[in-house]
């Protein structure tokens, strides 16, 4: 090896290793204030130590430090493509969905398991290509899948909450972007054993990997995310247990106006809805279904109460600045109130003094 070659590939070894540990055993987010599933930390520090092995190890055989013939360069390269499940299981940890089951995502690596064997048995070309091809059409089958998957929660989160910061998924748009750039061009290096194409395929899932672990610590844990049931959800209000829906839902917009409104709890910046729900003296399932009625989720109904009250602020207060307008009016930094503000009027600009 070059010594260049030599120093890039050990360095990224150790970097891929060395943050796969922290990830594994480190209860210390060094990273962040946030409190990221413990789960999703150890499934991350997983993918992390399988990866780099399997990278320290085509390394070794592309580089010819073992005597190999191109067969057993095959076999490597179809052993790292069953590294998907694994990440596949990441991204799922990553829209909060509870109690994954793992052979759920090892039953794909089946078919291709066999496909190996058969290569092995045979030294046939066809099954190599097959096993590819089979991955390909698994990675773009998931994505499409996974894409719904982040809509639901994306609508979900909307539902439940009405800051989005450290919980939304708009990053993994660019991790999905990089990844499928990286599994083409790592394809065209298996194929074509092009040093070139290596190189970029290595630094794409350095990259790649940098970028999630630095999001996965600024992601929030949410407990109870998938189910209808919270505190406030285990029982109803007495006086209200015998009243009819429409009753109810009328009620609830009456308790919204006294104490979501007039007494300003909008503007607590960690406001959700069975918080909400509790207070008012009902459960997160009416007044989900009540926001729905008015064509409107609990994201952007206490939301827009903030860039009213903003607004009112804006024009009432000329002393103060965004940043402070933002804070006293539930948001948690300038840039929230600028995405929120986005999000609800559909400007990209805030308004500006003078």
């Amino acid at each position: 090896m070059e010594p260049f070659s030599t120093f890039f590939h050990s360095v990224s070894f150790t970097y891929l290793f060395l943050l796969g540990t922290y990830m594994l055993f480190s209860e210390r987010n060094i990273f962040a204030d946030t409190h990221p599933s413990p789960s999703l930390r150890r499934v991350t520090g997983v993918n992390l130590i399988a990866w780099s092995i399997s990278f320290l190890l085509s390394v070794f055989l592309f580089k010819g430090h073992f005597e190999t013939d191109e067969m057993t360069h095959d076999i490597v390269r179809q052993l790292s493509f069953f590294l998907l499940p694994l990440s596949t299981l990441l991204l799922m940890k990553l829209v909060q969905l509870p109690r994954i089951k793992w052979k759920k995502f090892l039953l794909p690596a089946l078919p291709p398991a066999v496909l190996l064997v058969c290569f092995i048995a045979t030294n046939n070309n066809i099954f190599y290509r097959i096993s590819i091809a089979y991955w390909i059409i698994y990675t773009v089958t998931f994505l499409i899948v996974y894409i719904n998957k982040v809509k639901r929660y994306t609508n979900r989160l909307k539902e439940n909450y009405s800051d989005l910061e450290n919980r939304e998924l708009q990053w993994l748009g660019i991790i999905t972007t990089i990844f499928v750039s990286y599994l083409i061009i790592y394809i065209i290096a298996t194929l074509s054993e092009r040093e070139f194409y290596l190189y970029v395929s290595y630094i794409m899932g350095l990259c790649a990997w940098s970028y999630i672990v630095w999001h996965i610590e600024h992601q929030e844990k949410l407990d109870d995310f998938w189910t209808d049931k919270s505190i406030s959800d285990i029982t109803d209000e007495p006086e209200q247990a015998d009243k009819s829906v429409t009753t109810k839902l009328e009620w609830i917009g009456e308790r919204l106006q006294t104490e979501c409104i007039d007494r300003k709890l909008f503007l607590q910046p960690d406001l959700n809805i069975a918080y909400l729900a509790q207070v008012i003296g009902t459960n997160r399932t009416y007044l989900s279904q009540y926001l729905r009625q008015k064509d409107t989720n609990f994201y952007t109904f206490v939301n827009t109460l903030r860039i009213q009250h903003a607004q009112h602020l804006f024009e009432s207060e000329p002393q103060m600045t965004l940043s402070d307008i933002a804070a006293e009016s539930g948001f948690n930094s300038l840039q929230s109130y600028r995405r929120v503000y986005y999000s609800i009027t559909g400007n990209t600009q805030l308004p500006k003094r003078g």
